[in-house]
């Protein structure tokens, strides 16, 4: 199951950036559904532990989190904002 805390900056990462949900799926190693679930349920406030379908060690988050900041800086590198 996913912690509350990586579903969080999942969805906090979406909401600041501009990608789709199947990039960030990549990002996180994370089906683009599930995010989109995330979402959903973090408007109204019902984003709990239970949302998520498989568990997640702290560290493969951590890890997880670590590949989607690697990623974004490539993308940052790969396409300079004007």
């Amino acid at each position: 199951m996913f912690t509350l805390e990586f579903k969080a900056e999942v969805i906090c990462r979406k909401k600041a950036g501009s990608h789709s949900f199947t990039e960030y799926g990549c990002m996180f190693d994370v089906l683009p559904k599930l995010i989109l679930a995330w979402e959903k349920q973090y408007e109204p406030s019902q984003l709990n532990d239970a949302a998520g379908r498989r568990a997640v060690s702290p560290e493969h988050a951590e890890i997880t989190l670590l590949k989607a900041e690697l990623w974004s800086s490539k993308m940052a590198v790969a396409i300079p904002m004007a």
